[in-house]
């Protein structure tokens, strides 16, 4: 009985080495997050595993993920965050989506997933949410000259919480400011607009309750006289180090006045724009210099976003697109010295907006010659640094002339320099090597000594006929 115990408790010990501990978290996993139509969000997938290796995350579901996959190294015990970004489709009026997330080792083999719950809804109705309770909007109505809008709270705590109302626009009319929800119940309230040309294309209403804020964006397309807007971007824009300033020209044809800001919109993770509201009046032109940043990033190259007119209530009034580049690696020539009887090859890499981690610097040499790495054969390179990369070789014995390759490669497999280096001894030791210890070379020196010696001793000089027989001499051995 005993020994049946010890090889169940072998065999459970082995399962769970080969098994692991491999875990995937994606935040804000365990609830239902609100998107409206046409916006973009971010999500961090952490991976936590009790091994270290190559490990693959797969995106996958009923609205669009990008990238489709990624391939990370992730140490033991050191957990790895990667990115994705989920882009909620535009012409959806209120419905239900879910992303998954899955995680697989080095051999393809599954080892986790987690699943999103997402609700794209353009009258922002809130989800179910781990805090104390849900603020949330239903379809609104016309009725007697006034826009009515329900608005529910539903206490999802334990206790009793009281909830006050407020909108980012004065004409608003509740008909209760404030409420007290017992715990477990859901209780409505109407917010009228009157119904006017001065009805802006959103409002933002607002629930305070036991120190939380919640906000739901209620959008009115088909109630509102929208301004009659142009935007101007240029076709491409190349995102340097630091700041870049994308001049946006901003032309109001119509006849309502209009706070707006340029917002990046779809851009990719890494790339953030900045800017500040400005009134636009009817038949004014404004520019604003919106303010764009690119530091790690998660791929370098073309990239195709949209600068989009956002009123105060973030709502885009007009987009155009506009074509990004995001500057990858730079490397300068291999520069050579000798430096202590080495040769010193120098290759100076610039990382651009995407910064890279466990760089691998891989050297082969023709036979015969040693070669060290300086700082390291491993290197992190942040965003836009520059690092200095030095490779010395060394002649052996029996060192033969050619050519060295110096690559710097990633984790996958991407190679961001690649250098060649002519390597010879001579121009290490300063005279050629012929032959090795052959004999004949030898015998040809103590000769051509040998003359010089005697030539010398003639008072340096000899006569034409001397020189020849040198020659002569030379070429014969």
């Amino acid at each position: 009985m005993r020994k049946d115990m010890y090889v169940l408790a072998a065999l459970a010990l082995i399962a769970f080495a080969v098994l692991g501990q491999a875990k995937i978290y994606v935040s804000n996993a365990t609830n239902c997050m609100t998107m409206y139509p046409g916006d973009s969000v971010t999500k961090a997938v952490t991976i936590s595993v009790d091994k270290s290796g190559w490990y693959t995350v797969v995106a996958s579901g009923t609205i669009n993920i990008t990238p489709a996959e990624q391939t990370v190294y992730v140490e033991a015990g050191v957990p790895k965050t990667v990115f994705f970004t989920i882009n909620a489709p535009a012409d959806v009026t209120d419905d239900y989506f879910y992303a998954t997330f899955t995680l697989y080792d080095v051999n393809q083999q599954y080892v986790d997933s987690q699943t999103l719950c997402i609700h794209v809804s353009r009258y922002g109705e809130a989800a179910a949410s781990v805090t104390d309770f849900v603020f949330g909007a239903k379809q609104y109505y016309e009725d007697q000259g006034y826009i009515v809008v329900p608005l529910y709270v539903q206490n999802t705590g334990s206790v009793p919480v009281s909830v006050d109302f407020t909108s980012d626009f004065q004409d608003v009319i509740f008909t209760q400011t404030s409420v007290n929800v017992e715990p477990g119940r859901t209780v409505t309230i109407l917010a009228k607009i009157p119904a006017s040309d001065q009805i802006p294309a959103a409002v933002t209403f607002y629930a305070y309750g036991n120190g939380i804020r919640k906000t739901v964006v209620v959008r009115f397309p088909n109630a509102v006289a929208t301004p009659s807007l142009e935007i101007q971007v240029p076709n491409e824009v190349t995102i340097e180090k630091g700041t870049t300033f994308v001049p946006v020209k901003v032309i109001n044809t119509g006849n309502t006045a209009i706070e707006v800001k340029p917002v990046l919109k779809n851009a990719p993770f890494g790339v953030a724009s900045y800017s500040d509201y400005k009134q636009v009046y009817p038949k004014q032109e404004v520019v604003f210099n919106m303010i764009v940043t690119a530091q790690g990033v998660l791929s370098t190259g073309t990239k195709v976003a949209k600068v989009c007119l956002v009123d105060k209530a973030e709502v885009p009034q007009v987009c155009k697109y506009i074509v990004l580049q995001l500057p990858g690696a730079k490397t300068e020539e291999a520069n050579t010295a000798v430096v202590n009887g080495q040769i010193e090859a120098t290759i100076i890499v610039t990382a651009g907006a995407k910064a890279y981690d466990n760089v691998v610097v891989q050297v082969t040499a023709p036979q015969g010659w040693q070669y060290k790495v300086e700082p390291a054969d491993v290197l992190n390179i942040p965003a836009y640094a520059q690092e200095t990369i030095k490779v010395y070789f060394k002649p052996t014995d029996n060192a033969q002339p050619g050519t060295a390759s110096i690559v710097l490669k990633t984790p996958d497999g991407t190679i961001i320099a690649q250098k060649t280096v002519p390597l010879s001894p001579s121009n290490v030791t300063g005279y050629a090597v012929l032959g090795g210890n052959s004999v004949a070379w030898i015998v040809v020196g103590i000769i051509v000594l040998a003359v010089l010696f005697a030539l010398f001793s003639k008072g340096g000089k000899g006569s034409n006929g001397e020189l020849e027989e040198i020659k002569a001499e030379i070429t014969k051995r």
